[in-house]
């Protein structure tokens, strides 16, 4: 699940994350970011045993806090990255409650180790699982997120260009209806223009009247009668392949919305890819 129930749970996972890390040093350089005794003997342990350099990761720990272990770290011979909020006085507040908060737990290791001294042993030991952590069988048709588009990738970027390109040349294109099997453009329309420049006219979408509205309904009528008698899974189907139409379609899905809304290409994305995902996942 995605928020686990207890702290043991918790740090589990952070050793089974630094784990994976370690695995793959061929793509990442970890930084462990923590001021859990448990969890820095945990990653010595994990790079002592693979006969990993020190230099291959570094610890991250907070300006003032857990002193002690930081100088025990260096002294050791670790890498070790100090970083301190900096910025505005207001928004930083809640950085500051949110450690308070945290330190002050009945939970925290911070408290535990300086405010309550418990000893060595038990502040060491493995994380306690309160309940059996079980890894279900993966499904062979199981929901997966649409990943975002990789821009560091010189085709992708390649590919937004174009696609940025090929819309501009639409612009100000009508939009009609689609009404039964109709395509019906009205005198009525709703104009969208370029946020960043307002005299772009990206598209013209037809506006229905009462007399169109009250045609959509009875055409809707018209195909209840053949869509209450098909099953779920082809019902489910239409949302399927209306997220394939998408994916087909997706960098002009994302160079519409840089033009219409002034997204970013990374929001932009996000969005079409969040379409996607609602058509699959439902």
């Amino acid at each position: 699940m995605p928020v686990f129930l207890n702290k043991g749970e918790t740090d589990f996972n952070f050793e089974e994350l630094t784990r994976i890390l370690f695995d793959n040093l061929e793509f990442v350089r970890p930084a462990i970011a923590t001021h859990n005794i448990r969890s820095m003997s945990n990653t010595i342990a994990l790079t002592t045993s693979s006969g990993l350099p020190k230099n291959s990761f570094e610890f991250q720990m907070l300006y003032g806090m857990g002193e002690p272990l930081r100088k025990t770290l260096r002294d050791m011979g670790y890498r070790v990255r100090v970083y301190s909020p900096v910025g505005e006085l207001i928004p930083g507040m809640s950085y500051l409650v949110r450690r308070l908060l945290e330190n002050t737990s009945n939970e925290s290791f911070v408290r535990q180790c300086f405010a309550e001294g418990r000893p060595l042993e038990e502040l060491i030991h493995a994380p306690k699982i309160e309940r059996e952590v079980v890894t279900a069988p993966r499904e062979k048709e199981v929901f997966r997120n649409q990943p975002p588009m990789d821009f560091s990738l010189a085709e992708n970027r390649e590919r937004i260009k174009d696609s940025l390109r090929k819309v501009k040349n639409n612009f100000n294109r009508r939009y009609p209806l689609f009404i039964g099997n109709q395509e019906i453009f009205t005198d009525r329309e709703t104009i969208s223009n370029n946020p960043a420049n307002p005299q772009e006219v990206i598209g013209r979408v037809s506006l229905a009247t009462r007399k169109e509205a009250e045609r959509a309904i009875e055409e809707a009528k018209k195909a209840w009668d053949i869509w209450k008698k098909k099953g779920f899974r082809e019902r489910a189907d239409y949302l399927s392949r209306a997220a394939e139409e998408m994916r087909k379609m997706r960098s002009e899905l994302i160079a519409l919305e840089i033009y219409e809304v002034g997204k970013t290409w990374k929001d932009a994305d996000g969005d079409v890819s969040e379409a996607i995902d609602y058509c699959e996942y439902y």
